[in-house]
């Protein structure tokens, strides 16, 4: 998969990992805003990837896939190659990108709810008026 990072569409990039009991609290915020919200962002898109896969935890990937039936797109990176480049050293681990690529922001750990959607709604409007 490839992205042009200026294409004018602001991203929120969202790296997790199925085991870690913080993005099983955020994704359901996530999961919800994407099923009912994301129509209204158009300028806006949601990069989701899972790594640090482990399938001798307790809830292996894909039947915790299967389980959550996620409207977003999930990449599955397993090299963490991606990883170490964006620079994650918790999870979940977002960066925000602008409309034309600038990486806006980067946070690792659990985002209250409210924080997470005003920040959605900033990229959208960072890019609408782009």
């Amino acid at each position: 998969m490839t992205f042009n990072p200026a294409d004018g569409k602001a991203r929120a990039w969202l790296v997790w990992a199925h085991w870690c009991p913080y993005c099983q609290q955020e994704l359901p915020i996530v999961a919800d805003w994407h099923a009912s919200r994301a129509d209204e962002s158009p300028n806006l898109e949601l990069v989701s990837i899972t790594t640090g896969m482990d399938d001798t935890a307790a809830n292996p990937l894909v039947p915790y896939l299967e389980t959550n039936q996620f409207t977003f797109p999930v990449l599955m990176e397993k090299s963490g190659v991606l990883s170490r480049q964006l620079g994650v050293n918790a999870f979940p681990f977002w960066v925000f990108a602008g409309p034309d690529g600038t990486v806006l922001g980067r946070t690792a750990g659990l985002l209250a709810e409210e924080q997470l959607l005003s920040i959605f709604d900033q990229l959208e409007q960072l890019a609408a008026e782009a």
